[in-house]
């Protein structure tokens, strides 16, 4: 589905602007700049070398938000006349290729169609460039026009030049300026939104449980339907009518009572899933970067001190019923969790935390099984994140306090 005209907010702007632009505003008002280009035409095979020096000078440019590339506009001497693209658009996934065989680091792009009135266009859209510089990592070219290993360009206003020692320095001193981010970075329980959650065990019916006691049912509907020794059984049905339709009730009564014998084997995989699963506590935390800059290369670290009573689990439980042919253990996504003597150490890498965008802080929620026999508990756990842009990491304490009453944030 093609973008509408209002669909799209530019919502990163440079650090000196104070509002945000739709695409239609960029198309119709702004000028070339540092992270607006215009284009009549696509670039075609031939013109690769072109795409991927102009996809470098902006992926380097000194400027904090997307960067667009709006094809399908005839820009010259100030004036613009909208031209659209027929037909359809190159496959996004052959720019992407080639900037990963091409480039390093890998860059962030799109190309999709939009449009604009009448017309459509294409629009590349470059973004998430914090790990600048960028530069060729490969040769490339058809022998006439060749880009080489180390190669780079930077966009600035609306030209783009080799890239120079000045622009590294400065890449450089941005890349590693400490930052004092002490007082500029939130973090709290996703659930809750604070720095103390409540949370109480949860104790639903197990598989084998919930199946032993239809099992009861239909032994005790078997056992009264024999003493009663009524060959129209029309009123046991409707004295026993929550019973009735039990999936049980069509076996014997030997076989139920040798059911009932074997229903925790049966359902042994049902049980730990539920256990371990569904009556398992979830837990997450946010992160709010409130700074100018991204943290890089961050790290979340969490201590919880061993509890009689508290397990932290260390790995996820998959469904057996809807995986059957896969592992009943989960390990996508979720946390390393590393138990000592004294506590469960929980951490995993999450790569860039933007600022001002809140986000969790592990790709899968942690799993905590409480005991029925905990209450009014409060255990202070340690909250740690690391980055390359820290000189120190910051450490926030939290507090779980796990309560026996129906006020809980987390159930």
């Amino acid at each position: 589905m093609i973008p509408n005209r209002a669909s799209i907010l530019i919502k990163n702007k440079p650090d000196n602007s104070d509002m945000g632009l739709t695409l239609d505003e960029i198309i119709k008002y702004e000028n070339e700049t540092t992270y607006v280009d215009f284009k009549k035409q696509e670039y075609r095979p031939g013109q690769y070398v072109e795409f991927l020096k102009d996809v470098l000078a902006f992926a380097n440019a000194d400027y904090n938000g997307s960067r667009y590339i709006i094809i399908g506009v005839d820009f010259s001497e100030g004036e613009r006349k909208i031209i659209g693209i027929e037909g359809q658009l190159t496959d996004s996934a052959i720019f992407q290729k080639l900037l990963h065989d091409k480039v390093e680091p890998d860059i962030d792009l799109s190309y999709y169609p939009y449009n604009f009135g009448e017309k459509k266009l294409g629009i590349i859209e470059i973004k998430n460039c914090a790990d600048q510089p960028y530069m060729m990592k490969a040769d490339y070219g058809d022998g006439k026009r060749n880009l080489f290993k180390g190669n780079s360009w930077i966009r600035k206003g609306s030209h783009k030049i080799e890239l120079q020692r000045s622009d590294l320095n400065r890449i450089y001193t941005n890349k590693f300026e400490v930052v004092n981010f002490e007082n500029l970075i939130d973090i709290f329980f996703r659930d809750s939104n604070e720095l103390t959650c409540n949370i109480k065990s949860k104790n639903l019916p197990l598989p084998s449980e919930r199946a032993k006691q239809s099992i009861e049912e239909a032994i005790r509907w078997k056992e009264a339907e024999k003493a009663s020794n009524i060959r129209n059984t029309g009123s046991l049905r409707d004295i026993m009518a929550d019973t009735w339709n039990n999936k049980y009730n069509d076996m014997s009564l030997a076989d139920l009572r040798i059911e009932a014998l074997l229903i925790d084997h049966k359902l042994k995989r049902q049980d730990n899933y539920y256990k371990n699963e569904v009556n398992a506590i979830k837990l997450n935390f946010t992160i709010n970067n409130n700074g100018s800059s991204y943290l890089e290369d961050v790290s979340a670290i969490v201590k919880i001190p061993i509890n009689k009573g508290i397990i932290v689990l260390q790995q996820k439980q998959s469904d057996p019923d809807s995986l059957m042919s896969l592992p009943l253990i989960s390990r996508d996504n979720y946390p390393s969790v590393k138990k000592s003597n004294t506590e469960y150490i929980i951490s995993q890498n999450i790569g860039v935390i933007k600022h001002q965008i809140p986000r969790t802080a592990f790709f899968d929620d942690l799993r905590l099984i409480i005991s029925d026999e905990v209450k009014d508990l409060i255990v202070k756990i340690e909250f740690s994140l690391y980055s390359r842009n820290l000189t120190t990491p910051i450490i926030k304490e939290l507090t779980i306090r796990v309560v026996n009453s129906q006020e809980s944030d987390m159930l």
